[in-house]
């Protein structure tokens, strides 16, 4: 019951526009056992940030079993402190010298990939998109994972490198 819960709630869509791109699910089975379901959209959380996320909620959800206070620290400084700072220091000279790079890097470069398809590309773009459900077998699954242990990635970061590598192959 508890998996067809989590199932569930990370097949929800998430609304980048409006969100939320946090959501927490209280489940209550019964008067001493209950169930938190978290999901979070990957532009809003890494792992790194999953894993201080996961370790304070164990230590508020510890002091409150325990009936004890809890001192989280406010953390020194933060992403708005970060995005000041480099919107600071990311003008004049400097951004001329990124904006030229760039400029550089993708002279040349195709508007859009050109990638076998099964019908050609119409001459507007209409933004409608699809998804295309698919599952690994059991021991690709599992070899996938243990690729992920070892190299320190998430499946996400893997199957998207895979996916990367698949479409450069396409389009030459």
């Amino acid at each position: 019951m508890l998996v067809a819960h989590g199932q569930e709630a990370a097949r929800q869509p998430f609304d980048l526009a409006r969100g939320p791109l946090f959501r927490a699910q209280l489940l209550k089975f019964s008067e001493d056992d209950h169930a938190l379901i978290i999901a979070i959209h990957h532009i809003v959380c890494d792992g790194w940030s999953a894993g201080i996320i996961l370790r304070e909620i164990g230590l508020l959800y510890d002091a409150f079993c325990s009936k004890k206070s809890v001192d989280l620290r406010a953390l020194p400084i933060q992403f708005a402190d970060y995005a000041v700072w480099q919107r600071r220091w990311l003008q004049g000279e400097i951004l001329q010298g990124q904006l030229d790079y760039w400029v550089q890097q993708l002279a040349g470069a195709q508007q859009f990939l050109k990638l076998p398809t099964d019908r050609p590309r119409t001459a507007v773009p209409s933004f409608k998109g699809a998804h295309e459900p698919f599952e690994l077998d059991e021991p690709l699954s599992a070899a996938v994972w243990q690729f992920c242990r070892r190299e320190g990635a998430t499946p996400f970061m893997t199957l998207l490198a895979g996916f990367s590598l698949l479409l450069a192959r396409y389009s030459g």
